[in-house]
């Protein structure tokens, strides 16, 4: 949910706690980086698409909030690690993720007419939240953020509108560069797993054609 988020200091209870506040695109859960838990947000996101009505987003930027002071954090022992951690992630964050708040992209429109829903192959907020889930959190706090890709086509045929949506999901697991993630591991999942779907909307008729492709040598 996009809204704003705010930040109290209250250490020292003398004096006037610090505050910040933070205008967010989307919540996405908890991450913890050398054991220390961090809020993290979609700072900035930009319109892709609409799917049935419902906005797609792709991550531009994000904001990690750290539950502890800052500059306390940065000054203790392995603060600078963090702090390179935390760059690296949101470069990381930047390229390639999407989501949306109606509708789920983790699955194909085939699978969700069979009820199924936040497969979590391809949910990559799904450590990002299961805390939250944990504390009996609602779910429709959980965003269905995934990695790949997402192009939206619209032109016009015999006088009405054509759309063309392309949905390229990654598999959050066994993920990596082609030499380094390779084969298959002992849970079945296969390496750089791909599954694509194509998404053709004309008049009232609509069609998804889905392919996979992964990194496996038999």
């Amino acid at each position: 949910t996009s809204g704003r988020a705010s930040e109290k200091d209250t250490k020292f209870p003398a004096t006037e706690p610090l505050e910040r506040s933070i205008s967010f695109s989307a919540f996405l859960g908890i991450v913890h980086i050398k054991d220390k838990p961090f809020l993290l947000f979609v700072d900035e996101a930009q319109l892709v698409a609409p799917i049935n009505d419902k906005n797609v987003y792709h991550v531009v930027s994000t904001a990690f909030i750290g539950f502890e002071n800052e500059s306390d954090m940065m000054n203790a022992p392995g603060g600078r690690e963090i702090q390179n951690i935390v760059g690296q992630m949101k470069k990381v964050l930047s390229v390639g993720f999407y989501f949306s708040f109606g509708y789920d992209l983790t699955v194909a429109r085939s699978d969700q007419k069979k009820g199924k829903s936040l497969d979590p192959h391809f949910l990559w907020t799904s450590h990002m939240t299961k805390d939250l889930l944990a504390q009996g959190v609602d779910r429709g706090w959980v965003i269905p953020l995934i990695q790949g890709y997402i192009g939206y086509f619209i032109f016009p045929f015999q006088g009405k509108p054509f759309e063309y949506v392309l949905i390229s999901r990654r598999s959050r697991f066994m993920a990596g560069t082609r030499y380094n993630a390779r084969g298959v591991d002992d849970e079945g999942n296969v390496a750089n797993f791909v599954e694509s779907e194509q998404l053709l909307n004309y008049r009232n008729i609509s069609f998804s054609h889905v392919q996979v492709l992964s990194l496996i040598h038999i």
